[in-house]
């Protein structure tokens, strides 16, 4: 059965602080023996000043006296302890010695806020685990989850240059080691094999390209060419349009424009000489041939009968 989460320290206002990975690797020991007392003994207290001590903080407020110049920012420089080791817990193997100043790592850091731990509409608590004590009546028990308290502020912490605005000369050693490592690159790139096969294949897929490029140019070229409006004299373009309006006696102008096949301004003069446009009723937008046209043709087709 889980148990519920332990809330009663999340009003306490904490930080977190980003250490570099030895220094991490020297407190994890003594930070898990902390989260993991042994059985009978209660957890650590924190308030206990007889308990070990990772490190100190130490808050300088600028000079001035006021403690608001130089931008009125105090500076947070972070002392790592002395090597400590991990207290041992029966019925548990012995962990491993806490070494909170490894060799080559400096012990001087400052703390540079990267900010207030608070999200978006809501604050950031910091939850830590405690495993169920070893020769329980449930081996099984699951891990407790607890509330260590609420994020009151962020920090990175860096290296403290020397008096001479020099790190120190083992802690550049590792620092070199670490990007060396880091810029070693993970992927092999091999040299392509330039086979018969291969050449063949690449030259197919050149040829196919190229010949794609040439059938699409000449679509293009055909294309225009046919949608190429000639410009058709007039009095011909007048019996074509006579012929349209024979069939068909109401026409947009885009229609006419493609059955004649015909530039715009050259269709629209000879088409106003016979055709008028209409701009209201439900013929709007269509041309229709002037009355004298129509009555002319009615007359002539009486006539012939």
């Amino acid at each position: 059965m889980a148990e519920l989460l332990d809330v009663s320290k999340l009003n306490k206002k904490i930080w977190l602080v980003k250490v570099p990975a030895s220094v991490a690797a020297a407190w994890r020991p003594l930070c898990e023996a902390a989260m993991n007392p042994p059985q009978g003994g209660g957890d650590i207290d924190e308030d206990d000043d007889a308990a070990h001590a990772l490190g100190t903080v130490r808050i300088e407020t600028p000079d001035g006296g006021e403690g608001k110049a130089k931008g009125g920012k105090p500076e947070l420089t972070l002392t790592v302890a002395a090597p400590v080791a991990a207290p041992a817990q029966p019925g548990r193997p012995a962990p491993p010695t806490g070494q909170a100043a490894p060799s080559g790592a400096p012990r001087a850091y400052k703390l540079a806020a990267v900010g207030t731990g608070q999200a978006a509409g809501g604050l950031v608590a910091a939850l830590s685990y405690k495993q169920g004590a070893p020769g329980a009546a449930n081996p099984d028990m699951p891990t407790a989850m607890r509330a260590e308290g609420t994020v009151d502020g962020t920090f990175n912490a860096t290296p403290v240059l020397g008096a001479d605005g020099q790190v120190d000369a083992q802690y550049c050693a590792l620092a070199k080691d670490r990007s060396i490592k880091a810029s070693t690159k993970s992927r092999v790139v091999q040299r392509f094999e330039d086979s018969r096969q291969n050449h063949m294949s690449v030259l197919a897929s050149k040829r196919a390209h190229t010949l794609d490029a040439k059938r699409r140019i000449e679509d293009v070229r055909k294309t225009k060419e046919d949608n190429k409006r000639v410009r058709a004299d007039a009095g011909v373009l007048e019996r074509e349009l006579f012929r349209l309006f024979e069939r068909t006696p109401q026409w947009t102008f885009q229609a006419l424009q493609a059955e004649t096949r015909q530039p715009g301004p050259h269709l629209k003069q000879v088409l106003e000489g016979i055709a008028q446009l209409n701009k209201l009723g439900p013929l709007r937008d269509q041309y229709t041939l002037k009355r004298e046209y129509a009555l002319g043709g009615a007359g002539a087709q009486v006539d012939a009968a």
